[in-house]
């Protein structure tokens, strides 16, 4: 399931399933059943898809190296695909990394520029200088300690030499237009990967919008787990029920915040006061056996 979840930032991701047989105990006993030993992620470009029946969804197939272009058909019951945003024109999806592209190239690039920046105006520079009349030795000489002195670069110049060092009008400790691009990036990166951007404050307005970001983080967490499930129920659990003569099946996942047993159980008061009471069974379900 976490390798076909990487389909959430590229659009699609196949897995090749690799059947075995196993002994499983059952009620009955045990029993040998057709079951997946592994389910590894494959290589996008090792696929593609293409029209091979007018009017029919476009068909994944293998490319091989007799086959490079229109690939060759894949076995049944052998690949998974799970597709993000795919359309009938465009069956390989959409997928986060086509909004990401930019803010992280731009904060890669703003990365560069700041540590350019860094290696610029926060180490200095030695300076050597030598008389006019100074001999070819003696400038070897001073080349040698300016160079033993730092090897990051150096400026070696006879003496009256005028050199002016064009320094940055930026305050020292203060913010740097590059620190404020990665940042802006980052948040960028937060509110496509997300669903919101982050939100500043302080006191009830920063834990009113921690709240809010945690409702929509779930919300997408939930979208997303069923989505997944849609993929296993129709390829992976289908083809083991077909194989093995079982009932069909289904898979999926509940996806919300912890239960707060302080409130639970102040609701259980205020309901006990009107007159009713819980049963055992009742009190063990909600808050454990103990």
């Amino acid at each position: 399931c976490s390798a076909l979840l990487d389909a959430l930032l590229i659009g699609w991701q196949p897995a090749e399933v690799v059947w075995t047989l196993r002994d499983v105990q059952t009620r009955r006993g045990v029993r040998r059943m057709v079951v997946p030993a592994r389910v590894p992620k494959r290589l996008q470009r090792r696929f593609v898809y293409r029209d091979t029946v007018p009017g029919n969804p476009a068909e994944l197939r293998l490319l091989t190296k007799d086959a490079m272009q229109d690939g060759v058909p894949l076995p049944e019951r052998k690949f998974i695909v799970h597709t993000v945003n795919a359309e009938d024109d465009n069956p390989y999806g959409t997928g986060l990394g086509l909004q990401l592209y930019w803010p992280v190239f731009f904060k890669r690039k703003g990365v560069l520029a700041w540590n350019k920046l860094c290696d610029r105006f926060g180490t200095p520079t030695p300076w050597g200088k030598y008389p006019r009349n100074a001999t070819a030795r003696e400038k070897g000489t001073l080349f040698d300690a300016l160079r033993a002195f730092s090897n990051d670069g150096f400026v070696m110049t006879p003496e009256g030499t005028m050199i002016e060092l064009l320094e940055s009008k930026l305050s020292a400790g203060g913010e740097t237009p590059n620190q404020s691009l990665v940042e802006y990036m980052d948040d960028w990166i937060s509110e496509v990967i997300l669903g919101q951007p982050p939100r500043g404050g302080s006191g009830g307005a920063l834990a009113a919008a921690a709240t809010e970001r945690e409702d929509v983080r779930l919300e997408l967490s939930q979208a997303d787990s069923d989505l997944l499930s849609e993929t296993l129920n129709g390829t992976l659990l289908r083809w083991i029920c077909e194989l093995n003569g079982l009932q069909p099946c289904l898979v999926y996942r509940k996806v919300g915040k912890e239960s707060d047993t302080k409130v639970e159980s102040e609701t259980d008061k205020n309901i006990t006061a009107l007159g009713f009471r819980m049963t055992a069974d009742g009190v063990k379900k909600k808050y454990g056996e103990h």
